[in-house]
């Protein structure tokens, strides 16, 4: 059985984020200073850092993350049990449904603010179907010009531990033949974030979770996913092509066949993580909202971080 099995339904709205080898592959990539709170029924694994406690996860890779109860009690109860440290609470981005939003604001001064949305697609039926037939024209023309640079083939691996690194270094030369490879964002040029993705890649290849896919075309690799199957859903970590071959669309065709594979192992959902774009607007309006969540205890040490976060929202602001 998965080491994803027995979750709650908040734990499954967040997928592989409330993995606790998420949380443990952050704190040793990032080298945070990590704090584990709990109490029977709940736990959060937050990081202390510039004197308030944060969630482990959002801050670092934007993706969203919540503190893991199995019931409202013991959820308040856990809340409390932060309270009680005195310290500023930053939850940078959690789900705008998340019941732990209401507990703080019952207990702390709070501010929430918008931050992103994550796009869904809720597979009902054969995916490609369900896509608008401008979208299907498109992927199709893409099709024929990738089909007249050579044969195009698509696999889908799912690693044990010792397969892993193998193929996650070959997402990665993938990736760093994008855009993110000439702005220096790429996973080789990040040696803590590629860190984290391979310490997250062994664990979840171990439980039998991870999936790395790749798109070939005239035996050329031109694009790749590194993803995750759990809790009824596909959820992409990270996506990346070969700009050589753009005018293929390599990573749309792959992620048409992707979808295509999650539909037949008979899977719910297709998580795109990340934030909303322009391009994941192609394939679907379906979105789960998030929310930014700072609280502040009624303290010197509250009101210092308040004015903190003040003067930077009001800076980032200005500088948009």
């Amino acid at each position: 059985m998965s080491a994803l099995a027995d979750r709650t339904d908040a734990a499954k709205a967040l997928g592989p984020a409330a993995h606790p080898a998420w949380s443990q592959a952050c704190v040793e990539a990032f080298g945070l200073d990590a704090r584990t709170f709990s109490v029977e029924g709940a736990t959060a694994q937050l990081a202390l850092a510039g004197g308030r406690l944060e969630l482990i996860g959002p801050a670092q890779l934007f993706e969203p993350g919540d503190v893991a109860y199995r019931d409202p009690a013991a959820l308040a109860e856990l809340v409390g049990c932060l309270c009680e440290t005195r310290r500023a609470l930053a939850l940078h981005r959690t789900p705008s449904s998340s019941p732990t939003i209401a507990a703080l604001r019952e207990r702390l001064p709070v501010v929430e603010r918008a931050a992103g949305a994550c796009p869904v697609i809720h597979i009902d039926g054969d995916p490609e179907a369900a896509l608008p037939s401008r979208r299907r024209s498109d992927l199709r023309r893409a099709r024929r010009r990738a089909d007249a640079l050579g044969v195009v083939s698509v696999e889908v691996h799912e690693p044990d531990a010792e397969d892993a690194d193998l193929l996650l270094d070959a997402a990665c030369a993938i990736e760093a033949q994008s855009w993110k490879g000439a702005a220096g964002t790429a996973l080789v040029h990040d040696a803590r974030r590629a860190r984290f993705y391979r310490l997250l890649g062994r664990s979840l290849a171990a439980a039998g979770e991870l999936r790395i896919a790749f798109l070939s075309v005239g035996g050329r690799p031109a694009a790749m996913q590194i993803a995750v199957e759990c809790d009824g859903a596909l959820w992409l970590l990270k996506i990346g092509y070969d700009e050589r071959l753009a005018t293929a669309s390599p990573g749309q065709l792959l992620m048409l066949a992707t979808l295509r594979w999650a539909y037949e192992h008979g899977l719910q959902r297709y998580e795109f993580l990340g934030a909303c774009a322009p391009w994941t607007r192609t394939w679907t309006h379906d979105e789960r909202p998030c929310s930014a969540v700072f609280a502040y205890p009624l303290n010197h040490r509250g009101a210092a971080a308040f004015a903190r976060d003040a003067r930077r929202h009001v800076s980032r602001r200005a500088e948009r």
